[in-house]
C-alpha cells in the first residue's frame, strides 16, 4: 500500500494524539511536528498487539456465547451483535463527534504493517474504523506504555541486554554516542517517562529518556557496574530519574523555607524533590543538586540554601544574573 488512507477521528482524539507529539519528541528538521512520522510508528509498532488485544475479549465473548444453547440462536445473534458493539465502545471511550479526518501515508519501513492490515484484517472493519479504534486503544494506555510502544526497537533491545546483562551502544537524538552498561528502567513521578539508568563508559552515573535513544546495539560486552554506583541509581530512580546525581553530590542539602516558601513547597508538584528530613522550616533533601537548582530557584527568597555552598553559589549566580539582565533593560529604556 502506497497511498495514502483516510482516517476520521474525534477532535478529543486529534488534540490528545497532537499531545503525545510534543510530549515524545516527533518533530520535523523545522521545529514543527512531524504527524506523519507519528502516526506511521504508532501503527506500526502496535497493530500486532493491538489485535492480540482485540482477539482476547472477542474470546471472552465467545465463551459466554458457547453457554447459550442450540436451541436459543435469536438471542445468540442478538448478544453476538452486543458483544460486538461491547467491543467497540471499549475502544472508543472518546467523546465528540467525527470532526477531523488524518491523512496518513506509509512510509519505506512501515508499509508491511500496512499491507498486512489491508489484506488479513480489513475483513470485519472499515479503513477508518480500525485505525479508529486502534488510536482509542492506544490513547487508553499510560504515559509509560505509550512511550515504550512508539519506541518499541529501543525499548526491547536494551530490556534484553539488561536481561543478559550485557553492554548497549546507542545513538541520542542530539547527535551524542554512547556505550553503557544498562542497570534499570525508572519512570519519573510527574509525568511517567521512562528513563534508562546506567553506567557511562566512564564509570559515572547516568539517566537517558527512551524518546531520545536510537539506533541501538547490544554488544557482546558483559556489563560492569560498581556498587557505589548502583547506589546511586537507585537513589535516582527513587528521587527522580531525570536528574543525574554525580558522584561528589552526596552531601546531603538543608533549605530553609519562610512561611510563603513552605505554602509554595506545598502546592507547587511539578519535579517537587522528597525531604527525608524536615526540621521546623528547615528542608533536607538526599537528591540531584540540579533537581533542587531546577525546583527551588522559582521560590525567589523564600527559599534559602543553607548548604552545601556550591549549590548555594549556582542559585546567587541564577539570581545575579537576572538581576543584571533587569538592570540592563531598565536603564536602556530610562
Amino acid at each position: 500500500m502506497d497511498e495514502k488512507i483516510k482516517v476520521n477521528i474525534t477532535k478529543d482524539m486529534h488534540n490528545k494524539l497532537l499531545r503525545d507529539m510534543e510530549n515524545f519528541e516527533f518533530f520535523k528538521r523545522t521545529g514543527e511536528l512531524n504527524p506523519n512520522q507519528f502516526y506511521t510508528t504508532l501503527i506500526y509498532n502496535f497493530y500486532e498487539t493491538f489485535l492480540e488485544e482485540e482477539n482476547k475479549i472477542k474470546h471472552i465473548l465467545n465463551l459466554y456465547l458457547s453457554e447459550i444453547t442450540d436451541n436459543s440462536k435469536k438471542i445468540q445473534k442478538e448478544i453476538s451483535n452486543i458483544s460486538a458493539d461491547l467491543l467497540k465502545l471499549t475502544y472508543e471511550s472518546h467523546s465528540g463527534s467525527l470532526l477531523v479526518s488524518l491523512s496518513i501515508k506509509p512510509t519505506a519501513s512501515t508499509k508491511t504493517a500496512f499491507n498486512y492490515i489491508d489484506t488479513y484484517v480489513l475483513k470485519e472493519h472499515t479503513i477508518s474504523s480500525f485505525y479508529r479504534l486502534l488510536f482509542s486503544s492506544y490513547l487508553n494506555k499510560t504515559t509509560q506504555e505509550k512511550e515504550r510502544i512508539l519506541f518499541k526497537s529501543s525499548f526491547d533491545v536494551i530490556s534484553k541486554a539488561l536481561d543478559e546483562k550485557k553492554v548497549v551502544f546507542f545513538e541520542t537524538t542530539n547527535g551524542g554516542m554512547f556505550e553503557i552498561s544498562p542497570y534499570k528502567w525508572a519512570v519519573s513521578n510527574e509525568h511517567g517517562f521512562n528513563f534508562l539508568l546506567g553506567q557511562n563508559h566512564s564509570g559515572h552515573p547516568y539517566s537517558f529518556r527512551l524518546c531520545r535513544i536510537k539506533r541501538v546495539s547490544k554488544l557482546n560486552q558483559s556489563l560492569s557496574i560498581k556498587p557505589a554506583i548502583k547506589s546511586i541509581l537507585d537513589k535516582m530512580a527513587s528521587k527522580g530519574p531525570q536528574y543525574i546525581i554525580k558522584d561528589i553530590e552526596q552531601e546531603p542539602a538543608i533549605i530553609e523555607l519562610t512561611k510563603d516558601g513552605i505554602e509554595m513547597f506545598r502546592t507547587s508538584y511539578v519535579n517537587r524533590p522528597k525531604p527525608y528530613s524536615i526540621d521546623g522550616n528547615q528542608y533536607i533533601f538526599d537528591c540531584s543538586y540540579a533537581q533542587l537548582h531546577q525546583y527551588f530557584r522559582r521560590f525567589g527568597h523564600h527559599a534559602n540554601i543553607i548548604s552545601p555552598k556550591s549549590l548555594r553559589d549556582q542559585m546567587f549566580n541564577f539570581y545575579a544574573s537576572a538581576y543584571n539582565h533587569y538592570h540592563l533593560i531598565t536603564d536602556k529604556h530610562q
